[in-house]
């Protein structure tokens, strides 16, 4: 009758594997150096950096539209974030928070505030409601830990 367990592909690794950790290569490439072709391309460009520029940009106005795309993107980089000026009303506590909210829709509304900028905001609302909320809970727990233990610790 034949064995039928199961047999796992799992070799058994050489006498002389490398232990964990250690490089497969300790003397090869030191850190930092940089590729062969990349330093062609940079003695090529060295000294002519002008001269490239100036052909990219006769290019680019003569109608390459998309050297142009790249020279301008370059030039003037996308917006990633900007200040922007919201009149809010003042936080004394957790129940004012409600009125923020309300303020940012109607700025939405308005289209003084995009929908994103408003998100943003009331993320920091949100946040700033936790961390108010953690606050209070630190207190009361504070005071009920003086109750029971009578200042005792």
């Amino acid at each position: 009758m034949p064995d039928k367990t199961p047999t796992t592909n799992k070799r058994k690794p050489p006498a002389n594997a490398w232990e964990p950790g250690q490089s497969g290569n300790p003397k090869g490439r030191p850190l930092g150096s940089r590729n062969k072709a990349t330093i062609l391309a940079q003695e090529m460009i060295d000294g002519r950096g002008k001269e490239l520029v100036e052909t990219a940009l006769n290019l680019a106005l003569s109608g390459d539209t998309s050297l142009m795309r790249c020279l301008l993107a370059r030039l003037v980089p996308e917006r990633k974030d900007a200040p922007i000026r919201v009149d809010l009303p003042t936080v004394e506590s957790v129940a004012d928070l409600p009125k923020i909210t309300a303020a940012l829709l109607a700025g939405v509304g308005t289209g003084t505030v995009t929908p994103s900028e408003a998100t943003a905001i009331a993320n920091l609302v949100e946040a700033h409601r936790r961390a108010s909320e953690l606050g209070d809970v630190e207190q009361r727990l504070a005071a009920i830990e003086e109750r029971l233990l009578g200042g005792k610790k």
